[in-house]
């Protein structure tokens, strides 16, 4: 089994999983379904050719999928500074990717931006 999927499980994190890291029905059984939906914002651009969906974006497609029984999770560009432009949006969470690559304190850089999403219908911690 892939070392990502035991850390992502026991971290409480969602897993992109690609063929060949864990075989699929295992995956499906030990992790529930998301739907990733973004970029909300965009970072290179011109690299990826991909527009950002922005906040009401990502809230359209989260009722959407909330409708067909499968959480959102919003992803791209999400950072400490821009996460609470999330909390009023239907997503039940997000996904924090490319930052904790190139940051000297990954688990900080990730932690960050989790500690300070809150949904909007969320009880305060």
């Amino acid at each position: 089994m892939d070392d990502r999927f035991r850390v992502a499980l026991r971290h409480g994190f969602h897993l992109h999983i690609e063929h060949g890291d864990i075989d699929h029905a295992e995956a499906r059984r030990r992790v529930p379904d998301v739907v990733g939906i973004g970029p909300v914002w965009s970072k290179g651009v011109s690299l990826r050719r991909v527009s950002s969906i922005g906040p009401g974006g990502v809230d359209a497609i989260a009722r959407l999928t909330l409708a067909a029984g499968v959480p959102g999770v919003a992803r791209g560009g999400i950072t400490v500074d821009n996460v609470d432009r999330l909390g009023d949006t239907a997503v039940e969470g997000i996904r924090v990717s490319s930052a904790p690559v190139t940051s000297p304190d990954p688990y900080r850089t990730v932690r960050s931006p989790l500690t300070r999403f809150r949904r909007a219908d969320a009880p305060a911690p």
